[in-house]
């Protein structure tokens, strides 16, 4: 499969923002006032929900990538019938991680690259969704305690305060990126779907185009999400964290 692993170099810089926002969250406010004693939870609740939030998104995309490609035709059938080497922890994230194909080129035209078989799509789908799932669950159960501690546009101050902005832009940080690449990537699609032979160096036009299709459709969703995620976490922002 190929969700943000076809994004080229936007992999890297998505995981890297990644950890540097986990690692300004668990630092933020250190040399604040904590007089209420929140700091520590802050930063727990702050990493919590950056981890499952983003990946309840790459999961969902994933899945919904997976069971799209179900109605692709596929030419051939891969050998390989698993999800990749454990070694690599970043392929482990779903949606940071991918399948490597055998050609050369654009890391965007590859959509003839592998034939992969309907039960690996169902396999991929299912852990995704699996996993997304989960996400969600642990995402949502914090994200109530936290807009019952850190109400959004409240009034917060000391270290807590800055922890929940640190947050906050963390999140922004995240999906402006993931915006910028999810939109570009949709966006070259696009012409795949239109010229498939020229932008996607397809040799059967009609795979090539339903490969665009579904690539379209997924990177348009995660495209949407990000908005939403985006303005939704602006929003959250304290009034005073001073």
């Amino acid at each position: 499969m190929c969700p943000i692993a076809d994004l080229g170099f936007w992999q890297e810089i998505i995981g890297i923002a990644f950890v540097v926002a986990i690692i300004l969250i668990l630092v933020a406010g250190r040399t604040d006032n904590d007089a209420n004693r929140n700091r520590s939870f802050a930063r727990y609740l702050g990493a919590i929900l950056v981890v499952s939030l983003f990946l309840m998104i790459y999961s969902l995309f994933g899945a919904l990538h997976a069971f799209l490609d179900l109605i692709v035709e596929k030419p051939k059938i891969s050998a390989s019938g698993g999800m990749g080497d454990f070694g690599d922890l970043l392929n482990q994230i779903p949606g940071l991680g991918g399948d490597q194909t055998s050609s050369g080129g654009s890391a965007y035209a590859t959509p003839n690259a592998l034939g992969l078989s309907n039960d690996h799509n169902l396999r991929y789908g299912l852990e995704n969704l699996v996993i997304g799932l989960a996400s969600g669950a642990v995402f949502f159960y914090h994200l109530i305690r936290a807009k019952a501690m850190f109400p959004a546009r409240g009034s917060v101050s000391g270290a807590s305060g800055a922890v929940v902005k640190v947050t906050v832009y963390g999140i922004c940080f995240i999906a402006a990126i993931t915006f910028i690449a999810a939109a570009s990537r949709g966006v070259y699609d696009f012409f795949e779907l239109l010229f498939p032979s020229t932008f996607a160096n397809a040799t059967n036009e009609s795979i090539g185009r339903q490969r665009a299709v579904i690539d379209v459709i997924s990177y348009a969703a995660l495209t949407f999400t990000s908005v939403v995620v985006f303005f939704r976490a602006w929003y959250w922002l304290p009034r005073d964290n001073k």
